[in-house]
Order: structure tokens, then C-alpha cells, then sequence
């Protein structure tokens, strides 16, 4: 239905003569090549959208006039850049993996400040490859019934047995 790409800079991820700046760095997606994959993505008739791990790339991102924003886990504590993404009003798919509770809930409160109420979560965990035994995938439940808001498996896990089981969990989006 979908295809996730993610934006980033790696000098604002990681200080450079690093061996995560060198990887990062060679994977960035150059922000001239959204327009051309989203058009792609629109002939084949699949739902094209990023994270956003900064303010220039969620920019870059609205220009290519995307309808989702995806945030990371490992951003979902910066909330100078969730307001700022926020703040256009389109849905917002937020991973938790790296989050406590209270940083999801403020998360949320400041999505929905600025009046963007279009919010799902996305329980993750952030181990490659999630042992099954690891997933703890009953905070599907826990987080709608929490939240109010429709929540979502981000699975690292290898086959499909755990994105079968979110969705008898009540999962809105598999990832």
C-alpha cells in the first residue's frame, strides 16, 4: 500500500569521523530525488511518504507534497521538530520504540496543540531483528486504550507471525 523513505542529514545526526556519520552519509536520499519518487509512486499507485529527522527535510517533504509525515522513535523526544511538523496538518505516523509513556504523551499533546489531532502510533521495538520473545507486542493494546488514537506495529522481527498477531491486537498499520 506504501513506501517509507527517510530524510536525513547525517552532520545532524552524528559528529562527523565517525564510523555512524561515514554509514549514515553514504545512505542519505538526496531531497532532488523526492519529487521523482513520489511521481512514481503516484503512477503505481502507492502511498509515498518519509521520516523526517529535521525541519529542512520536513520542509523538503511538504514541497514534494506527501500526506503523511512518519517520525522516528529516535525523534520523537525533539519537539521543536514535531511541532514544527505538526504544524501542516497533515496525518502523522509516530514510532515509540525509543520512548517512555510521558514522552509519547507529550508527543501527542503537542501534535494536538497545534491543532494536528491526525496522529498513529507505531509500537516499536528498536532491537534488528526483534526476537519474537522480545516484541512485547500486547502495547498495541496498551497504547490505543492509553492514547485514543489508532496504533500501528513497527516490526523488525524476521517472517510474519508478528504482524499477523498485531493485527488481531487491533493494529491499524503494519511496518
Amino acid at each position: 500500500d506504501a513506501v517509507k523513505f527517510q530524510l536525513f542529514k547525517a552532520d545532524q545526526l552524528y559528529p562527523k569521523n565517525t564510523r555512524e556519520y561515514k554509514v549514515f552519509k553514504s545512505i542519505e536520499l538526496k531531497p532532488s530525488w523526492l519529487k521523482r519518487l513520489k511521481r512514481y509512486s503516484d503512477k503505481k499507485k502507492i502511498i509515498f511518504f518519509a521520516s523526517s529527522f529535521d525541519k529542512i527535510s520536513t520542509k523538503n517533504l511538504i514541497n514534494s507534497k506527501i500526506k503523511i509525515l512518519k517520525i522516528a522513535s529516535s525523534e520523537i523526544t525533539k519537539l521543536h521538530n514535531l511541532c514544527y511538523a505538526a504544524s501542516f496538518k497533515i496525518p502523522m505516523i509516530i514510532s515509540t520504540g525509543m520512548a517512555e509513556l510521558s514522552d509519547i504523551a507529550e508527543a501527542i499533546d503537542v501534535c494536538k496543540k497545534i491543532g494536528n489531532n491526525k496522529i498513529c502510533l507505531l509500537h516499536t521495538c528498536s532491537l534488528y531483528p526483534t526476537p519474537l520473545k522480545d516484541l512485547n507486542i500486547s502495547n498495541i493494546s496498551k497504547l490505543s486504550k492509553i492514547f485514543e488514537v489508532p496504533v500501528g506495529l513497527s516490526d523488525h522481527t524476521i517472517g510474519n507471525t508478528a504482524a499477523i498477531s498485531a493485527i488481531t491486537l487491533g493494529a491499524k498499520i503494519i511496518e
